[in-house]
């Protein structure tokens, strides 16, 4: 199977309501797709003077479902994804994971419930980081849904 990646990149307004802002990143993703030919290493080679670009070792994903089982698959348009998974639980207390820092977002259509996982390399972060990413999360989504 073949897999290249496609860096996006979103600006966030906190005055948008969280619909508005899904909307812009599916407008975004579709914006993006066509150039999904394009060998990602031609977009590294253009900022020769970045050794290790920061993008490919964060991973953030939405997504919505009304089923159990779509819950591995997204619909942008006309194509559908397949989410391949990048975490495997290694004991109940280690997670192996191909990205240093996912942030998850599942949206349950059904239920309307919105949750967020985050998984962070604990060699790169300490779990106080951790803990203030996810505070900081908190009080913009806070903020986000309530106003």
């Amino acid at each position: 199977m073949f897999v290249n990646a496609i860096p996006l990149r979103c600006q966030l307004d906190p005055h948008l309501s969280f619909q508005i802002l899904t909307e812009h990143v599916q407008d975004i993703m579709i914006n993006y797709i066509k150039y999904s030919y394009f060998p990602l290493q031609h977009i590294l080679n253009q900022h020769p003077n970045i050794s290790n670009p920061v993008f490919l070792d964060t991973s953030f994903e939405f997504m919505s479902s009304m089923r159990r089982d779509e819950k591995n698959e997204i619909m942008i348009g006309d194509s559908r994804f397949s989410l391949i998974p990048y975490s495997i639980q290694i004991s109940e207390d280690e997670i192996m994971s191909k990205f240093d820092f996912i942030l998850s977002f599942q949206h349950d259509l059904i239920r309307n419930e919105l949750s967020c996982t985050i998984n962070a390399s604990l060699d790169l972060f300490n779990a106080e980081t951790v803990c203030i990413i996810a505070q900081r999360l908190q009080a913009m989504l806070h903020q986000q849904f309530t106003s």
